[in-house]
């Protein structure tokens, strides 16, 4: 008899992030609903909407396991029109056009192409490699022409530990490739993309312009020092009212000033527990191994990225920290990545009574 089951810990780790996000937001969101002259309340409503909604996708993901493959195929065909349909009748917003308005929502399809890539990477990587390719390329085509580096290097990372990971085993001639490439992309960015050019630039000089392009990243550090080891408490960070995006790209800033050193590094623990708790999820399943392989390196790169942006480890990338960060897209994308991963451990749980 079949047994199914979801894994405790991963639906740990979502829901945590998930209090500790609506927690933050409450109190970091004030500032930007007086800049955009909304309700005090108007993020707050929309995140809290936004975290049902990962909620359900997620359960309703992990309760379909056996349809994943044709899941995958439907999101990455629709969110391949959609990334078309950006570039033509999108709108703009600081310097990118990532965007489709409908109603009073803004949806963005580069945040759920990750999902068909996954799902249809980890399909055609066992069998056509042209095809794998093509599963990156359309859609990456898309995303530099918005343009979305930072997305564009969490995909292009993704596809090279795919690679690597397939034989098990280190092919040290994919990796200078796959590095090149990488390289690549980033010195054409540089000298095509003037917000690339001007992040880069303020990553190397960073004290060049503080009160203009590097005001954002000089108030991110002083969000986070002026929290000290147990922080401000709640509601109380004084910093984050001058910090643009606090509760967006920025919340990890938020949270080291309102609850320290101690609430961000309870934070980074939740993600290393994750990291920890999939690495013990097995399946002999190739295509399920995969998949569950993608999801956790896209959902541990998307929060190492915003960490180390908000850290000034790396230059601003303007992702999110998952399930924390305001945003619907998303906060729905990375419900069903977690979704993606409670379906893998319920293909591990096939047990006979």
């Amino acid at each position: 008899m079949e047994k199914k089951y979801s894994d405790n810990v991963i639906f740990f780790v979502a829901y945590c992030l998930l209090i500790i996000g609506c927690i933050i937001i409450i109190s970091s969101s004030y500032n930007a609903t007086k800049v955009y002259k909304f309700t005090n309340v108007h993020f707050v409503y929309k995140h809290f909407l936004f975290s049902f909604l990962s909620l359900v996708f997620m359960n309703i993901i992990q309760k379909h396991e056996k349809h994943l493959k044709k899941i995958g195929h439907f999101i990455w065909i629709m969110n391949v029109l959609l990334l078309l349909c950006v570039i033509l009748f999108g709108h703009s917003a600081k310097g990118a056009k990532r965007w489709i308005s409908f109603l009073s929502f803004n949806f963005q399809p580069s945040e759920f192409i990750k999902i068909g890539i996954i799902l249809q990477s980890s399909y055609f990587l066992q069998k056509n490699f042209y095809l794998y390719f093509l599963t990156y390329a359309i859609p990456l085509s898309f995303i530099i022409l918005q343009p979305d580096l930072g997305t564009v290097l969490l995909l292009s990372c993704l596809a090279c530990v795919q690679l690597i990971n397939k034989n098990n085993k280190i092919n040290f001639k994919l990796i200078f490739i796959s590095f090149l490439s990488l390289f690549f992309i980033l010195i054409v960015s540089y000298f095509c993309f003037s917000h690339v050019y001007e992040r880069i630039n303020l990553f190397l000089y960073p004290s060049n312009d503080l009160f203009g392009v590097g005001y954002q990243k000089h108030k991110a550090f002083l969000t986070i020092i002026n929290g000290g080891f147990f922080g401000k408490g709640f509601g109380k960070g004084e910093m984050k009212d001058f910090l643009p995006d606090a509760h967006t790209d920025y919340i990890f800033a938020v949270i080291a000033e309102e609850f320290g050193v101690f609430g961000a590094c309870l934070v980074i623990l939740l993600f290393v527990l994750l990291g920890l708790r999939c690495r013990k999820l097995t399946t002999k399943n190739d295509y399920f191994a995969m998949v569950q392989f993608s999801a956790i390196i896209l959902i541990l790169g998307q929060a190492w990225l915003n960490i180390a942006s908000t850290l000034s480890i790396i230059p601003a990338k303007g992702i999110p920290l998952p399930l924390v960060s305001y945003g619907g897209s998303g906060m729905i994308s990375q419900g069903i990545l977690f979704g993606l991963l409670l379906a893998v451990s319920n293909k591990k749980s096939n047990v006979r009574s």
